[in-house]
């Protein structure tokens, strides 16, 4: 009788737990800071012990990097569905972008504050700021194109010139200070609600894409 073969990939108890894992330490990041996130604080917070936790991630870094990893791909594909659905406009296609980045940090709100604590306050073990080690692993060869392309949605340049050779953008157009403009309020909103509860990240994406249409619009 032949023997079973185990499956090459996690299993689904394994993914379910590797889950867990990465949404405690999102709560724990936010809740005492990415410096007092330690393992054996993530895993008293998800009912593991630190050993549990290596067993999937090697240690706090490969942990961290896993966590915005993951926030960055489930955004990217939020995105770009969102973007693909508003059609060939380029006014359509920027609205749906800054909207639909809005709509995922307004239903993500405890991975947008673990993104904002780590932004000020990780290093990677080589010194790396959050960006910096974000642009590193674009930049690595090992990455395949299905990877790069999850994250590409996240440039707003290739979306701005676009819109400039179509005509739908004024020529006059700098898309890439537009893009870092724009990029940056995306990215002020979670910040912004991290002081102020009340605030409405959906409501701030539909002033920002009017905002954006206005300023980049092609004049008559």
């Amino acid at each position: 009788m032949q023997s079973e073969k185990r499956p090459s990939g996690p299993t689904f108890i394994e993914r379910a737990r590797r889950r867990q894992i990465l949404d405690g330490a999102a709560q724990v990041i936010v809740d005492v800071g990415y410096v007092n996130a330690s393992l054996v604080r993530i895993g008293k917070a998800i009912g593991s012990s630190k050993g549990g936790i290596l067993y999937h991630f090697p240690d706090k870094d490969a942990l961290v990097g896993a966590l915005v990893l993951d926030i960055y791909q489930r955004g990217a594909a939020a995105v770009t569905a969102a973007v693909r659905e508003a059609g060939d406009s380029a006014d359509a296609r920027l609205r749906a972008y800054l909207v639909a980045n809005l709509a995922f940090t307004a239903a993500h709100r405890t991975e947008a504050m673990a993104l904002v604590e780590l932004s000020s306050g990780y290093r990677s073990p080589e010194g790396r700021r959050l960006d910096e080690v974000m642009r590193h692993w674009l930049d690595d060869p090992g990455r395949s194109d299905e990877e790069r392309a999850e994250l590409a949605v996240l440039d707003l340049v290739p979306l701005l010139r676009r819109g400039i050779a179509n005509g739908d953008f004024r020529s006059s157009l700098d898309a890439d200070a537009v893009a870092t403009a724009l990029r940056g309020a995306v990215d002020a909103a979670a910040s912004r609600w991290a002081r102020d509860p009340a605030f409405d990240p959906e409501a701030y994406g539909r002033e920002l894409a009017d905002f954006a249409e206005h300023a980049c619009r092609r004049r008559p």
